[in-house]
């Protein structure tokens, strides 16, 4: 009989403590008690990154780099393009989208210039070419370096409508061999090129 007694209030405890504590009973449901799952941003089966190193010599005020990504096309998400020393100005995106070569141009940001899709639109590049990126640096009495990288997803397919290429672009000067009569694909990879700087 105490036995029973004590299991009575112990019983009795167990309820009325919580209400008049002011605690509710968790009613939710069960999903509601574990961590959201994660969100998928982005998917992309076959993620690309290539970074190209640039080196200058003095006397040179451009350099001229390429990259490649084999037989899909390239959606390209975001290029990046610096120097270690001050006086870059500008820098170009040059690749072959829908059997079309061209430039984009990219937009300065601080002492780098960056390509984003997100904000300049998508570009997507054709398989089997090769794509390139333009450095502009003021001043060429000192030797330079840098580097620029470029991200993206190789897909199978590329969407229409697409972004078509820029083929002027305004400060592209008139002697740099490629302003007038570009090539299909650059000959220069990764060199030095004497360009007027501004």
């Amino acid at each position: 009989m105490k036995l029973d007694l004590l299991g009575a209030v112990v019983a009795a405890i167990a309820f009325v403590a919580p209400h008049a504590c002011g605690a509710r009973e968790n009613t939710a449901p069960r999903g509601d008690w574990l961590p959201a799952p994660p969100v998928l941003r982005s998917l992309c089966l076959r993620p690309y990154s290539q970074t190209v190193v640039v080196r200058l010599p003095s006397g040179y005020s451009g350099y001229a780099g390429s990259f490649s990504w084999g037989s899909r096309y390239l959606r390209v998400d975001k290029v990046t393009a610096r120097l270690h020393q001050p006086g870059m100005w500008a820098a170009d995106l040059g690749g072959t989208s829908a059997n079309e070569f061209g430039w984009y141009p990219m937009r300065m940001d601080g002492s780098s210039a960056v390509y984003a899709s997100a904000v300049d639109g998508a570009i997507y590049l054709d398989p089997n070419t090769s794509g390139s990126v333009v450095l502009y640096r003021r001043g060429t009495g000192a030797p330079g370096s840098g580097e620029f990288t470029v991200e993206g997803c190789r897909v199978d397919q590329r969407p229409e409508p697409t972004l078509r290429p820029e083929i002027v672009v305004p400060h592209l000067p008139r002697e740099f061999p490629w302003a007038s009569d570009r090539p299909a694909s650059l000959p220069i990879t990764g060199q030095p090129v004497q360009l007027r700087s501004r």
